[in-house]
């Protein structure tokens, strides 16, 4: 299942660098412009522009992410994840599509591992409705 997110992930990847200067780092805070609504953990923010930072001497697995407005955001726990090895040269973030619903699931952070959301139940939930939807590609059979 995870194999067939990579092509979705990439995409959601590539369209948020698209759009508009999406990404800025500077100082450790990752600035992002984020054009769909999304999922950080159980929680679902709705686009916008957003701050992501660690929470500087609490803990370096505990990031925030706020809204520039102020009025969505949040504290996440993130994991250790893979390093960087495409070399990339900005901060980044990597993002699942499951069904219809898009979780945040990666902050890259170039020459150092990157951090990684754990699964969520709301991201367990989507996966079961994803797996129960039927195909797209199934063609409903005319009644003759």
């Amino acid at each position: 299942m995870r194999k067939s997110l990579i092509p979705a992930a990439l995409t959601l990847l590539v369209g948020a660098a698209a759009s508009r200067p999406a990404f800025a780092f500077d100082n450790e805070t990752l600035r992002a412009h984020i054009s769909f609504p999304f999922h950080v953990l159980d929680s679902t923010l709705p686009p916008g522009d957003y701050v992501i930072k660690s929470a500087q001497g609490m803990d370096p697995a505990l990031f925030e992410i706020w809204s520039t407005d102020g009025k969505n955001g949040m504290f996440f726990l993130t994991e250790s994840g893979e390093p960087d090895l495409t070399g990339s040269e900005s901060t980044h973030l990597v993002f699942d599509r499951i069904g219809q619903e898009v979780f945040l699931r990666e902050v890259v952070i170039p020459g150092e591992t990157g951090r990684r959301l754990a699964v969520s139940s709301a991201e367990s939930r989507a996966e079961v409705a994803a797996a129960r939807a039927p195909s797209a590609t199934a063609q409903p059979r005319s009644a003759d």
